[in-house]
């Protein structure tokens, strides 16, 4: 039963992915607002007091960021050390200077936010849980560019690629639900535009192998590795006693994960 239960999952995710949006959806109606709520641990207060609310380093540095993040970690986010080995793939992306951006898995807005106020006059964020909306809209205003920032529940293959039509960079961290959404076969738009995943191979064995097979024909893929973090030589965190600065940095992430850059041919 188990076997069935996977495969049909399996086929969910790649079939109807905004079937799986929609159950994330429902999860947290159901399961209240402490469902996925981040556990800040016993050195959060003395953080705060340390970094406060503006990103201090990195492609984003000066964002505003007042809000608790949804599913991810806060204190790397204002450290300047979140997902660092994207660093200089997001700097060359803003230099780009793309029209659209679209952020599938937006949480609280720090890339979606980070690129309109980078510049990008379109980002369409989207995220199926209401505290994350509601938290990218905050973020957006914080930052003086809800004018730029369109919020959005849920995408879908049609979504993605209408919002694609012109091209430009999809963000995505979406816990394996791009095994449905990232197929240019599927989804026109893709073929124009490129594409910054954080591949969750915990999620669909084998996914990044295939999303590289779906897009050989349009694109280029650059392997991103997860690396070792070194808070005792970040900058935003000199002066720290050292269980802060390494708690700083601490991204809690499962275990070790890879991103993968398409870039249009």
């Amino acid at each position: 039963m188990s076997g069935l239960r996977e495969r049909t999952r399996l086929r969910v995710t790649r079939d109807a992915p905004g079937l799986v949006g929609l159950r994330w959806m429902l999860s947290e109606r159901l399961r209240g607002t402490d469902w996925l709520a981040a556990d800040e641990g016993p050195e959060a207060e003395r953080l705060h007091a340390e970094l406060g609310d503006e990103v201090r380093g990195g492609p984003f540095a000066g964002l505003a960021l007042p809000v608790d993040s949804v599913c991810s970690e806060r204190w790397p986010k204002l450290a300047g050390t979140y997902e660092q080995e994207l660093a200089p793939v997001v700097q060359r992306c803003i230099e780009r200077g793309y029209e659209t951006v679209v952020n599938v898995g937006a949480a609280e807005g720090y890339y979606a936010v980070g690129f309109a106020r980078a510049g990008v006059p379109r980002v369409i964020a989207v995220d199926p849980l209401a505290r994350a909306r509601q938290r990218v809209r905050a973020v957006a205003e914080a930052n003086g560019v809800a004018d730029r920032v369109e919020v959005r529940a849920l995408a879908t293959r049609r979504r993605l690629s209408g919002w694609l039509q012109d091209g430009g960079l999809v963000v995505m961290d979406c816990e394996g639900t791009e095994y449905g959404l990232l197929d240019p076969a599927r989804c026109p738009g893709l073929r124009g535009a490129d594409v910054l995943v954080e591949v969750h191979e915990f999620a669909v064995d084998g996914l990044g192998a295939e999303l590289a097979e779906r897009f050989a024909p349009t694109h280029e893929v650059t392997w991103i590795e997860q690396a070792v973090r070194h808070p005792e030589q970040e900058p935003a965190l000199v002066g720290l006693a050292p269980d802060l600065a390494a708690a700083a940095v601490a991204e809690q992430r499962p275990g070790r994960l890879h991103w993968a850059l398409f870039s249009a041919a």
